[in-house]
């Protein structure tokens, strides 16, 4: 399993104790995935969750896919970037 799914994983688990329910009940379970990737849905915190707890359950339930597309937006620059380097140095030889 990958580190992300690991730490959303971790805040649904947070949100499961507070709220003493399973989040997207109404949904089977192929539905919840979809709408938690493609619809950045998130079960609704309760207001008695302390502050501090909130923003643990938010942080650990960001999207994982936004995370991965930052990582291989990054990946794809620093490619670019060796490519480039190659090419010239191919050239001034």
């Amino acid at each position: 399993m990958h580190a992300h799914a690991h730490r959303y994983s971790y805040g649904i688990m947070c949100w499961e104790m507070f709220a003493r329910q399973t989040p997207f009940m109404n949904m089977n379970p192929h539905q919840a995935v979809l709408a938690v990737i493609s619809e950045n849905a998130r079960p609704e915190i309760p207001a008695f969750v302390p502050p501090r707890f909130q923003e643990l359950i938010q942080v650990h339930t960001q999207i994982p896919t936004q995370i991965y597309t930052a990582r291989k937006r990054h990946m794809h620059d620093q490619s670019m970037r060796y490519r480039i380097k190659t090419k010239c140095f191919m050239h001034v030889h």
